[in-house]
């Protein structure tokens, strides 16, 4: 099946993601393709996006692309570009296993 990814990343230790606050001690992610869509994220996370802290992101030196045939992305490095996503904060144990789930489908 083919699917969207999501980039896993510790935001708070990536000094090129902007639009954040490292001071957070939280578990952070950025996600770009298909669950950028955010009725499909509250879906995979199983609850409203109402108390979610989501920011728009992007992550320097990389771009998405979407594989040629295919329905889903791929992030790459690309130097001097920047791949536009959401930043995810504060998420559990729990909602990483639904996204992971979601994303090994």
């Amino acid at each position: 099946m083919a699917i969207a990814m999501s980039h896993k990343l510790q935001l708070r230790s990536h000094p090129k993601v902007y639009g954040l606050d490292y001071s957070l001690k939280m578990t952070n992610i950025f996600l770009y393709g298909t669950l950028c869509d955010r009725e499909l994220l509250e879906i995979c996370l199983g609850r409203s996006l109402d108390n979610v802290k989501l920011l728009n992101a992007e992550l320097e030196n990389h771009s998405v692309f979407w594989v040629k045939n295919k329905n889903f992305p791929v992030i790459k490095f690309n130097r001097g570009s920047f791949a536009k996503g959401l930043a995810v904060l504060d998420i559990d144990d729990h909602e990483l296993e639904r996204l992971d789930f979601y994303e090994g489908g």
